[in-house]
């Protein structure tokens, strides 16, 4: 299946519109597969979760101070200053997506001491605060459907998860009303609008639109698709991709591939999932890693997360993880030498195209408005590629 899958991306992307940007896309899928696959924790799972956790408390610490310094010297919140590092606040939501399960293999585990477990509970505390606040609905989705597969899959131990998640989203919650009710009701002041108005409508009419025209995409090209990244090529006016990851391959590489690949992926999470619930029943971080990989995927019904760099970066490391907690296989056969010999001349072209990549990428990105250089009609009223300044690697 992975021979057919390779076989239909190259021809979706020779007969593309623009071969050479497609190529680009291609070789950024790529890349990420291998590191994914290169990542391995053993030795450094419990430092990097350690720093995980310190880091994502400095940060809600910094982002919600913000938010209540605000109030009592502004009367007001600025949405738009609180995703700091992030060009989009829905960017930083697809981080939480996947970083929030993570975190949650700290908190109630025994391998970690009490101060560590106490800092993971409090950066997740502020954590869901400012999913709460910034009104991530697709996070949200995705973080209550990982909480009820969970129980379903691991039993027991998932059963412990989902109450751990359940805990720190009602601490979020309550945040929330302190400090965007209780705390205006103090100071005197009107309680601010929110992030979006309830029940507004827009951002739902625009992603009928995008899938809309996603499907018109799907009829046209139904086995190759448009080619790689070229529902960015095709200027819409309103986003570079269809916030719908499985529309998105569908359109861009062609419905079977995209049939196909939602089958591999659904067998692997089953196979996972029976392999974590039979020999690792109670891995914290196994459960944590698979329900941040869920997570992200349900989050990519509704969002551009596997085509945002940071959100990539932590589902290649959501990935990566669960990878390394999954039992050993016993020792195959050695590998003969021709295998071994073109496992390296792959790499060695991997490594070759990546430096292709940078000589024709980095131009774009050092100019003052970066666009790929033969991106969207001139005549359109602005530029949508997928790859602008905060689009890079």
């Amino acid at each position: 299946m992975a021979l057919a899958a390779g076989m239909v991306v190259a021809c979706a992307t020779l007969t593309s519109a623009l071969p050479d940007v497609a190529a680009r896309d291609v070789l950024l899928w790529l890349s990420l597969a291998v590191c994914t696959l290169a990542c391995t924790w053993t030795n450094s799972i419990r430092l990097l979760l350690i720093a995980l956790v310190c880091g994502q408390a400095m940060y809600a610490t910094v982002v919600s101070s913000i938010t209540v310094v605000s109030l009592i010297d502004e009367h007001m919140v600025d949405y738009f200053r609180l995703a700091i590092g992030y060009e989009n606040i829905r960017f930083l939501n697809h981080a939480q997506t996947v970083f929030v399960p993570l975190l949650l293999c700290v908190v109630g585990n025994p391998a970690f001491e009490r101060r560590w477990r106490g800092l993971a509970s409090y950066a997740l505390v502020l954590t869901l605060f400012l999913v709460s606040l910034l009104q991530a609905r697709a996070t949200t989705v995705a973080l209550v459907s990982a909480g009820i597969a969970a129980p379903i899959l691991f039993g027991r131990a998932g059963r412990q998860f989902a109450r751990r998640l359940a805990w720190v989203a009602v601490g979020g919650v309550a945040l929330h009303i302190a400090v965007m009710v209780v705390l205006p009701f103090v100071l005197g002041i009107e309680i601010p609008p929110g992030y979006r108005p309830y029940g507004e409508a827009s951002s739902v009419e625009a992603r009928i639109f995008l899938l809309k025209t996603a499907w018109g995409d799907i009829v046209a090209h139904p086995w190759l698709g448009v080619g790689p990244m070229h529902f960015a090529h095709y200027f819409n006016g309103d986003a570079a991709h269809p916030h719908n990851v499985y529309a998105q391959v569908a359109a861009e590489y062609g419905l079977p591939l995209a049939l196909l690949l939602v089958f591999m992926v659904v067998r692997t999470l089953w196979r996972v999932a029976r392999t974590i619930g039979r020999d690792i029943p109670d891995d914290p971080l196994a459960i944590a890693s698979f329900a941040a990989c869920l997570a992200a995927l349900v989050d990519g019904c509704f969002s551009g997360n596997f085509v945002m760099p940071m959100s990539q970066m932590w589902i290649v490391l959501a990935v990566s993880l669960l990878l390394s907690r999954l039992p050993r296989s016993p020792a195959a056969a050695p590998a003969s030498s021709l295998v071994t010999t073109s496992m390296r001349a792959l790499l060695v072209v991997l490594f070759a195209a990546q430096i292709w990549l940078i000589c024709v990428s980095l131009p774009e990105w050092l100019s003052g408005n970066p666009v790929i250089s033969r991106g969207p009609p001139i005549e359109s009223e602005h530029y949508s590629p997928r790859f602008w300044r905060d689009g890079w690697f």
